[in-house]
């Protein structure tokens, strides 16, 4: 568990890197998993910090919390943290007192042993750092690995990793599994400077990651992966059965998922749902569409 950082995405930190610096000296750094806590947002995943608004919120670190920002915190870092096996461990590696008090809230309602580094003068201070490299040292070997690492590692691979988990966010848990069963293969493409994404085995172009964004575009071939798809993704019912142009507007949408926002990439099907006929970034919410019947979608 590491603290936020003024500059986004936190990885390009000068902090971030000195965290990195650290953590990829271990062959098992793939199977670190790092949580970022950060005020307003709470408790962040390191694979979802490209994502909106994550990579550009801009409020200034002071380390202070109000009881509301420690309150929401907390229950994402319990989320996040009930998703592992109770016997990993978990480290921290923070200074500040809102810090602590979020991580004691989780602690109370975990089983996992949480352990802290000894911070001397700031975080990235040779000694700190240090500490931390002790600490993982001491706790990585504290649990037995192959009852718990998946059997499938490519999975260990980070971006590969990273991947899995915003596709995972942007339409529902185990859509990664779904789309990238084979593995993927990733390069990025010097014109569009985006990473294009491919079927590891069969290499057939799936989409790309998109990097001012964060998230992941589908094409058609990739998001037929997610059939059957799940009522709780991203969705929009065309009232038709093709879509002409690149514009959708309201008189043309039937039904849609209650939770889309704004930025969102939703999947658009043909009237009787049987079909994906295409892609789409939202420029509006479920909200919205909900309340008009006319304007862009």
């Amino acid at each position: 568990i590491l603290p936020c950082s003024a500059k986004k995405p936190y990885s390009e930190s000068r902090s971030h890197q000195k965290f990195h610096g650290v953590l990829r000296n271990y062959r098992d750094f793939p199977e670190f998993q790092e949580v970022i806590l950060t005020s307003p947002l709470g408790a962040i995943p390191r694979q979802l910090e490209d994502i909106y608004p994550v990579n550009s919120y801009d409020i200034s670190v002071t380390g202070e919390w109000d009881s509301e920002e420690i309150t929401i915190a907390s229950k994402m870092l319990i989320s996040l943290l009930e998703k592992y096996d109770e016997s990993i461990p978990i480290l921290c590696h923070v200074k500040d007192p809102g810090y602590f008090k979020i991580i004691e809230n989780a602690r109370s309602k975990i089983k996992n042993k949480i352990y802290f580094t000894e911070v001397k003068k700031n975080l990235t201070s040779n000694e700190s750092l240090l500490s931390l490299e002790e600490k993982i040292s001491e706790i990585k070997d504290s649990y037995n690995k192959d009852d718990i690492i998946p059997e499938n590692k490519n999975f260990l691979k980070t971006l590969t990793r990273k991947f899995f988990k915003i596709i995972d966010y942007q339409f529902g848990l185990n859509t990664g599994n779904k789309i990238f069963y084979n593995g993927i293969k990733t390069w990025r493409n010097k014109r569009s400077h985006q990473i294009e994404i491919s079927d590891l085995l069969t290499r057939e172009k799936l989409g790309k990651f998109n990097v001012n964004s964060g998230q992941i575009e589908l094409n058609l071939k990739g998001a037929n992966r997610m059939l059957p798809f799940s009522e709780n993704s991203n969705y929009i019912v065309f009232d038709g059965q093709k879509i002409n142009g690149n514009t959708l507007f309201r008189p043309g949408i039937v039904n849609f998922s209650p939770n889309l926002v704004p930025k969102d990439i939703a999947v658009i099907f043909d009237k009787n749902k049987d079909k994906i006929i295409g892609l789409g970034s939202l420029i509006v919410g479920s909200n919205y569409i909900k309340n008009s019947k006319q304007g862009k979608s």
